[in-house]
């Protein structure tokens, strides 16, 4: 048997098509499998590595932003749906089996085109874009979850099968698989992962639960950040000098059935794969469902896991990392507890899904339908539109049976040889015609989807007026999300926009003094991306009986009676004030130096409590509210960048001197006076 698996750009469709293939090479040892998708680095790293050769082929994401990517979209699909025809003619599959996304979609087209019969596979309770499409091919859809079957439609051809677990998830040890990973038998082993790329909100989480366990014996943490973070996160930590033994961080878990097999809890988002896997190998789980994909259906994946007694669900928000925090604590305090949410997570696990999958496209267990007043109904799945009546309902239409032929065109017994030529005239008129149809009615659907997803991409580009149902906000520490949402003029409570217009609403989020920069993206027609980056309170100058607090550009934040925690500077005078825009001064040079001054400070990570800048000559710091700097401008400028002043305070620490007076020289010399 020749099978062409395809579905990938995340774990989560690549695996599920491995486990199905990994089930064919177990029962037909001499199957062959090849896999076609878009050359992903994901793609390339794991698929060769199981032992699949790879094709490639042109695919890309629907992006409905404007009619011009649009367009680029279906040219590059139609480009790979003709190289994926290259590949099936060469193949001569048996059947495609696809696990969808945008990668999928060239395959199944060719797959059509080709009458190869489509299965698909949809992990989710909600089905996706190109699934939903595939369906009208496929003979047989299998689902995830059983509530994914509402979308799509009244079909027959549906099936549950529960997701497809690679083989390595089964039957594992978790002492075993401890020894492998040199993990402590009686540790309480933490795993926080966020898929291949990673979200900020499982690191946010990780770095919460690392800080919290760090270097506490009998505990050990699993922090999978995802790629897209691992450098940043990982060099910020460096520069912290955070390194605890029984902390462990890596950027993506390769091994996944060892590592989850050797957890005790697993926090991580419930996606459809995240779900299966971690019930395959039995271990209690807090699902975190992402807030941002269509139709909640994450929270739904989790809830089967939760409503079984398998998990527990903490739903995103401001506090996410601390409620996750005391979930923990909970648990670590009643172990009986994680012990009884391992077997009920066990309980639900999707241990015969590769057994449907496999025996259904062998055609040894067929579909059910509903029940007639004789039991079951049977039936095999459906090849589409194109299956529609088959030999049946020729015959009902009209078609001469066999016996009525030879009597009445030839007054010849049903055997005669003549009889015989003139039934192998009339199939091959019937396959020429049959040939046709399809291939029009083919055509004719590609042409018409395509037209219908380009007319409606066009009309949500260009409408003025526009509802967005939800809002991603990045990058924000002061303020929440539902604020930026309201600072972006969306109606309170619901998350809603009427209006599309991304520089509006960059305009609107700028007005806040608060807000530095601000960007504005459309992700999907009904999503709008906002990504803010916030003014720090760096430094304050006092003004009559109140203090003016700035940022480190010297923008004016805030102003207040009470006495601020930033350093606060003197000898300025100050003659006019607007909140979001530069102080106005009588010496507007001396201004712009004080302004240098308090970065040069902040990026030499000296914490100076006030600062006088009555004249460029004569400066004075007072730094940790005990230790006082005498010296001019430059000298201090110089001393603070070449990190002189940092060696010269930490070597009076180091001798125990807190008090005194430190004076900088012109020619770079230092003198110390101390204070008994």
């Amino acid at each position: 048997m020749r099978i062409v698996l395809t579905g990938g750009c995340t774990g989560g469709h690549i695996y599920p098509a491995l486990a199905i293939g990994d089930k064919f090479r177990q029962e037909d040892p001499g199957c062959e499998i090849i896999y076609i998708a878009c050359g992903e680095p994901l793609e390339r790293e794991i698929i060769p590595a199981h032992g699949y050769r790879l094709y490639e082929v042109e695919a890309t994401g629907l992006d409905r932003s404007n009619p011009a990517r649009l367009y680029n979209t279906v040219k590059r699909t139609l480009k790979g749906r003709d190289e994926a025809l290259r590949i099936l003619k060469e193949f001569r599959p048996d059947a495609v089996i696809s696990t969808g996304s945008f990668v999928s979609v060239p395959v199944v087209l060719a797959a059509r085109k080709l009458r190869v019969p489509v299965y698909i596979h949809e992990q989710n309770g909600y089905p996706g874009v190109s699934n939903k499409m595939a369906a009208g091919f496929a003979r047989t859809v299998f689902l995830g979850f059983e509530s994914a079957r509402q979308y799509f439609g009244s079909r027959k051809n549906i099936v549950y099968s529960g997701n497809p677990v690679r083989a390595e998830f089964r039957g594992r040890s978790r002492e075993a698989d401890r020894d492998a990973l040199g993990i402590f038998q009686n540790d309480l082993v933490i795993m926080v992962f966020g898929g291949s790329l990673g979200s900020e909100t499982t690191n946010a989480i990780g770095e919460a639960v690392a800080g919290k366990y760090a270097d506490k014996e009998g505990y050990t943490v699993i922090w999978g950040t995802g790629n897209e973070y691992y450098d940043e996160i990982s060099k910020r930590l460096a520069e912290e000098g955070f390194a605890p033994e029984n902390v462990r961080i890596s950027a993506y878990i390769s091994d996944m059935p060892e590592t989850l097999s050797a957890s005790d809890i697993i926090i991580s988002r419930s996606g459809a794969l995240s779900t299966a896997e971690t019930t395959m190998v039995g271990r209690a789980a807090v699902f975190i469902p992402s807030p941002n994909v269509t139709a909640d259906h994450q929270y739904y994946n989790a809830k089967a896991v939760a409503d079984a007694g398998g998990a527990l669900i903490i739903r995103e928000g401001a506090d996410t990392a601390n409620r996750v925090l005391d979930a923990l604590a909970d648990l670590d305090n009643n172990r009986d507890r994680i012990r009884e949410m391992a077997e009920a997570s066990r309980s639900i696990a999707p241990v015969h899904a590769t057994d449907i999958i496999y025996r259904t496209v062998c055609g040894r267990e067929p579909l059910t339908g509903p029940e007639g007043p004789d039991g079951p109904e049977e039936h095999v799945g459906s090849d589409g539109p194109e299956d529609d009546g088959g030999e049946d309902a020729a015959q009902q239409s009209g078609q001469l049976s066999e016996e009525e032929l030879a009597r009445t065109l030839y007054g010849l017994p049903p055997e005669h040889e003549e009889l015989g030529e003139l039934r192998e005239r009339i199939a091959a008129r019937r396959s020429e015609k049959d040939r046709k149809r399809r291939s029009f009615r083919t055509k004719f659907y590609t042409v018409s989807i395509t037209l219908l997803v380009t007319i409606a991409a066009a009309l949500f580009s260009l409408s003025p007026v526009f509802t967005v149902d939800s809002i991603e906000v990045r990058g924000n520490s002061h303020y929440t999300t539902e604020e930026i949402i309201n600072m972006a003029h969306a109606v309170p409570g619901k998350n809603i926009i009427y209006h599309a217009n991304k520089d509006e609403i960059t305009a609107y989020l700028k007005q806040n003094p608060y807000i530095k920069s601000a960007t504005v993206s459309r992700r999907l027609p009904s999503t709008l991306v906002i990504k803010v980056r916030e003014r720090q309170e760096k430094f304050a100058f006092r003004y009559d009986d109140d203090y003016l607090i700035m940022d480190e550009d010297g923008i004016l934040l805030k102003k207040t009676r009470n006495k601020p925690r930033q350093t606060l500077v003197e000898g300025n005078v100050v003659n006019r004030i607007k909140l979001g825009e530069p102080l106005g001064t009588e010496d507007e040079k001396k201004f712009r130096e004080t302004v240098a001054l308090i970065k040069a400070m902040t990026k030499a990570d000296m914490y100076f409590v006030r600062v006088d800048m009555s004249t460029r000559r004569k400066v004075r710091a007072y730094i940790y509210d005990t230790l006082l700097v005498r010296t001019d401008y430059d000298s201090l400028m110089t001393s603070l960048k070449n990190g002189r002043l940092h060696q010269v305070v930490e070597k009076l620490f180091d001798d125990g001197i807190k008090r005194g007076t430190i004076t900088f020289n012109e020619d770079g010399s230092a003198s110390f006076m101390p204070i008994f």
